[in-house]
């Protein structure tokens, strides 16, 4: 693994640590679609801006990407256009990476 590489995924992994993060990367891992945005406010239980925030925080550090737009339906929303975030490949390898730091450490 280039430096370069190993960079990212330990940024990705941090990025993973907080509580709020996880809760949503894990109802990323857990759908099959992707999620809309009013699903990550539901699932994450606060304000639109702050789950924005965590959002943007997950998709810089590579964990969620945008990769479509759909038409939602009710209960969600009358029948607009809202993004739909999915997980990508690192998430994966950074939620492995965070279980072997968590077991080291519980070793050492």
């Amino acid at each position: 693994m280039s430096n370069a590489a190993r960079g990212t995924l330990a940024e990705a992994t941090r990025v993973l640590t907080h509580p709020v993060r996880l809760k949503m990367m894990r109802a990323f891992w857990d759908s099959q679609k992707g999620l809309h945005f009013s699903e990550l406010v539901r699932v994450a239980s606060m304000d639109e801006r702050l789950v924005g925030f965590h959002l943007l925080a997950l998709t810089r550090a590579g964990l969620v990407c945008q990769p479509s737009f759909d038409v939602t339906k009710p209960p969600h929303s009358p029948g607009t256009a809202e993004a739909c975030f999915a997980a990508t490949s690192l998430s994966r390898e950074a939620l492995a990476a965070l279980r072997v730091e968590l077991s080291s450490d519980n070793k050492g």
